[in-house]
C-alpha cells in the first residue's frame, strides 16, 4: 500500500512539473512572437516614408531601418522608418501617426 501510495506522488508530480513546463514554453513562445515585427507592415511604412520624404524634405535623405514600437513606449505609432537627412546628419522619425491619421516626422525636435 505505501509504494502503491509513492508511486500515484511521483506520477502526480511528473504531471504537475510537465504541466508547468509547457505553460512556460507556450508563454515564452507567445512573448518572442509579439516582439518580432510583421515585414508586410515594416515594407508598408517604408513606401509611406518614401512619399512622405519626397513630397517635405528638398535635400537628401536616406532611410536606413524600421522601428517597431513593440514595447508601446510611443501611443501614436507601430512603426517608424529612421531617417538620416544627408546634408545635416541628423538622423529622425518618419511615421503614420494613429491620433491625427497623417504621416509625420521628428526632424526639428531632432535637429
Amino acid at each position: 500500500m505505501f509504494l502503491e501510495q509513492n508511486k500515484k506522488d511521483v506520477t502526480d508530480f511528473i504531471n504537475y512539473f510537465l504541466t508547468q513546463y509547457c505553460r512556460f514554453v507556450i508563454l515564452v513562445f507567445s512573448f518572442t512572437k509579439s516582439m518580432k515585427a510583421d515585414p508586410e507592415e515594416e515594407k508598408k511604412v517604408r513606401i509611406q516614408a518614401e512619399r512622405y520624404l519626397v513630397k517635405n524634405f528638398e535635400d537628401k535623405t536616406e532611410i536606413y531601418d524600421v522601428l517597431y514600437n513593440n514595447m508601446g513606449n510611443c501611443n501614436y505609432f507601430e512603426y517608424a522608418t529612421k531617417v538620416k537627412h544627408k546634408k545635416y546628419g541628423t538622423k529622425f522619425l518618419v511615421y503614420f501617426n494613429d491620433e491625427t491619421g497623417e504621416m509625420e516626422d521628428t526632424f526639428l525636435s531632432e535637429k
